[in-house]
Formats: C-alpha cells, sequence, structure tokens
C-alpha cells in the first residue's frame, strides 16, 4: 500500500506544474479536514463494497404469514441458521385451566376466620393465607383472592366471571403451556376454621375445566410438538405460534432494509461533510468548488441506476434518500449491486476519494508557477502534494 502511494505522489508529481501555496489557518485547516473526510468517506465505501463487512450481508428473519407465526434471530451469530422452511401449525400449545363450581354470588360462603392453602406450580411451592370477615359475600371474597393471587405472580391468573346475574365462576390460568404428564398446578387446603372445608375445598378450585396440552406443527413437512409456542432452533432463530392453521407457512431471510440503510445513512453523511467543507471554505473560491464539481461527476454515468435505488442530489449539491425506493431496491437486490466492488460507480467514488486523501492541497487556492516539462523523460517536479499533502498521510499509517 505504501509502495502504491509512493509511485503516486511521483507520477502525479511529474505531470503537475510548480505552484506556491498560501498556507493560511482557513487552508491548512481545509486541508487536513478534506483528507480526512476523504479518508473516511473510502472507509465506508470499502466497507460497504467487501464481500465480509457488507451491509448487505445483514439479514433479518421473515415470514410469509407473521398472523400465524413470527421469527426473530436469537443472537447475532447467524452461522447455524437452518435453511429455508415451512411451518404449518395444526394446534397451539394450551395452558391448564382451572374453573370452580359455580357459586351464588350472595349465597352460602365459607366461616369466618383465618384460612391457610398451598399453589404447587410445577415445582415450585406457595403459601397463601387469607382471612375472611363476618359481612364478606361470596363475590367480594373471590375478588380478593383473586387479586390476591395475582399481585403474588405466582405464574396463574386468577379472575372471576360472572354466569348470570345471580351466579359466578373463579377461574385460574397457568402462564405455561404444555403436556409434562401431570396437572400444571395443584390447590391444597392447609389451615381452616371449618374441619370438613377449607377454600380450596368448599369452591372447588382444583376442578381441571381445560388440561395442558403442546403444540403440534410441521416443520418442511415433518411432524414435530414442543410444550410451548416460542421454538428456538439450531440456538439461533425462534419461532413464536399465534394461530393455528392447515397452510404451509414459508420462512425465509431477507436483507434487514433497516439496518442496511443505517449504512448508507452513513456514506451520504460521509459524502454530504465533504461537500459541506467545501461550502464553508471561506469565500467558496474556485478551488473548492471544482472539488463539487469533480465529486459529482464521479456519480454522474450512473445517475439513473441512483435515483432508481432512491438516490439523488438537492439542489445544495448534497446527497439525499428516499426510503421507500431506497427499501424496495434493497430486497429487489438493486441497492446491493450498485454498491457492489465491480460496479462501476463504487470504483469512481474509491478512485476521487483516494485522489483527495493523497492531494488534498489540489483544491488549496495556490498561484501557478510553472508548468512541467514533458520533452524530458524521468524528470519529477516539486509540488505541494509532496511537501504538505504526502507528509500529513505518515500520521494516517
Amino acid at each position: 500500500e505504501l509502495r502504491s502511494l509512493y509511485s503516486h505522489i511521483v507520477n502525479m508529481n511529474k505531470r503537475s506544474p510548480l505552484y506556491k501555496v498560501s498556507l493560511s489557518d482557513e487552508s491548512q485547516l481545509f486541508a487536513i479536514s478534506l483528507k480526512e473526510s476523504s479518508i473516511a468517506l473510502n472507509t465506508v465505501l470499502s466497507e460497504m463494497s467487501s464481500p465480509e463487512k457488507s451491509p448487505f450481508n445483514q439479514l433479518k428473519p421473515y415470514s410469509e404469514n407473521p398472523n400465524v407465526v413470527t421469527a426473530n434471530f436469537v443472537s447475532e451469530d447467524t452461522s447455524n441458521l437452518p435453511e429455508p422452511f415451512t411451518v404449518e401449525l395444526k394446534k397451539l400449545a394450551q395452558p391448564q385451566i382451572n374453573v370452580s363450581r359455580t357459586i351464588q354470588k350472595d349465597g352460602p360462603r365459607p366461616k369466618t376466620g383465618s384460612y391457610s392453602f398451598v399453589v404447587n406450580v410445577e415445582e415450585e411451592r406457595y403459601e397463601f393465607q387469607f382471612k375472611l370477615k363476618p359481612d364478606s359475600t361470596n363475590e367480594e371474597i373471590l375478588n380478593k383472592l383473586a387479586k390476591f393471587m395475582n399481585r403474588s405472580h405466582i405464574g396463574i391468573a386468577a379472575s372471576v366471571h360472572s354466569v348470570d346475574k345471580h351466579n359466578l365462576v373463579f377461574s385460574m390460568r397457568s402462564d405455561a403451556t404444555g403436556d409434562i404428564g401431570e396437572p400444571l398446578f395443584t390447590l391444597e387446603d392447609t389451615n381452616s376454621p371449618d374441619v370438613q372445608y377449607g377454600l380450596v375445598d368448599f369452591y372447588d378450585l382444583n376442578a381441571i375445566a381445560q388440561d395442558a396440552s403442546n403444540a403440534q406443527f410441521a416443520l418442511s413437512g415433518e411432524d414435530n410438538e414442543a410444550l410451548t409456542n416460542h421454538l428456538v432452533l439450531n440456538h439461533s432463530l425462534q419461532l413464536d405460534f399465534y394461530e393455528e392453521t392447515n397452510e404451509p407457512i414459508g420462512i425465509s431471510y431477507i436483507p434487514d432494509a433497516d439496518k442496511i440503510l443505517e449504512d448508507i445513512k452513513r456514506f451520504t453523511d460521509t459524502y454530504n461533510e465533504t461537500i459541506q467543507l467545501a461550502k464553508d471554505y471561506p469565500s467558496m473560491q474556485g478551488h473548492s468548488i471544482k472539488l463539487i464539481r469533480e465529486l459529482k461527476r464521479s456519480f454522474h454515468p450512473y445517475r439513473n441506476e441512483m435515483e432508481a435505488c432512491g438516490l439523488y442530489f438537492d439542489e445544495e449539491h448534497f446527497l439525499r434518500i428516499d426510503e421507500s425506493l431506497a427499501r424496495q431496491a434493497i430486497e429487489e437486490g438493486d441497492m446491493k449491486n450498485l454498491f457492489s466492488a465491480e460496479h462501476g460507480m463504487t470504483r469512481s467514488i474509491a478512485k476521487k476519494s483516494s485522489s483527495i486523501t493523497v492531494n488534498p492541497m489540489d483544491y488549496v487556492d495556490k498561484k501557478l508557477i510553472t508548468y512541467p516539462n514533458y520533452s524530458k523523460q524521468g524528470i519529477t517536479y516539486p509540488y505541494s502534494a509532496t511537501m504538505y499533502s504526502g507528509m500529513l498521510f505518515n500520521y494516517y499509517c
């Protein structure tokens, strides 16, 4: 790389006139800032066109019907992703649901006093203590019990439902799903003022209205089951099931338009910083206008392709993005082709930014002293690029 840089500077000196450069503070700041900006532009462009670092390698899962199943990456490591496949969701995994006997809202209730009971949730055991007041109705007791259980966050959602004007039932629904060969939760009385009935027995809270069951689905035609409606494949892809269907749903991978757009915006921002430098150079003198003209000329042969991909220049010469067109171009692969290493636009901008990096002094105001003598072979001519730009480049090496 250094040899190539040296040869570039030597050849440039052979072809260049001798100038007298007035290095004011503004000119020095402009030259250094322009060098840094062109290096940044070349770096961004190099990353975008690199097979290894290209943002177009960034994918996201795609479901043909997200109402039935969605897909998400578990981690940033996508090396173990399964090949595209289909999912047919025949049955959702179901929770266990217990429903008490039908109870009169203002009918007979448990005796006044202190009660305690245990809720066994899989391998966990939770003990509850409950005190009944003399004037509480069944509706008040069960609403208070539901609030008490929900506030404890034990993996069960409790609620009270009216059956009709005079009757109600108490319902408990497990957060977990899947058939593990036994109930997901059970209740048992441990203490009550009534020898015969505790709260669990009085309201028949152990009555199972719906057994927990597994999700049943087919992956690319092969039948499978899972305890939950959340499935992780190859430790890298998570599927979430929502609705049952008899139709196969395709799961594949598409370019991640959001992340790719971020990198394209980084490219346009870096380019626009270079244009802004030229605009900010004192009095917009001829050489800074030359910079804007040459940069835009590098894009000119590819303007139609750029506009089709949502990239265009505004009246101030800044590069802008039409996001809707850009997203479409990303999904269809046109944007990737535009920024590929083989595409003429990438090569043209990279060549121009490299030239600016080596010789930012070309855009600083200066006076012509002598022209190069092309009649004599092998004679180099001193030029500001060697004296200033080459020296500055050492900092980046």
